[in-house]
């Protein structure tokens, strides 16, 4: 299990994700940013403590359906 507390980001448009991960790691926060839902969903996250930064609007799978994706999984960080 990872202690260090980890930041999701999934956001299509690359420089929106570019500058957030930035400021998150401006504030000392680990990141990993995603350019799309199926990238993310091919993430392994078990045993991760976090939090996701899910864009609602993402091409092919929308943050809703990565959400319902994420709880049949059973994985339960904070969207």
């Amino acid at each position: 299990m990872r202690s260090e507390f980890t930041v999701y980001i999934v956001e299509d448009d690359d420089s929106v994700r570019k500058a957030t991960s930035r400021l998150f790691r401006t504030d000392g926060l680990s990141v990993v940013a995603f350019a799309s839902s199926d990238e993310f969903l091919d993430y392994p996250l078990a045993d991760q403590i976090g939090c996701v930064l899910l864009d609602y609007r993402l091409p092919g799978l929308s943050g809703i359906d990565v959400q319902e994706t994420l709880r049949s999984r059973g994985v339960s960080l904070p969207i």
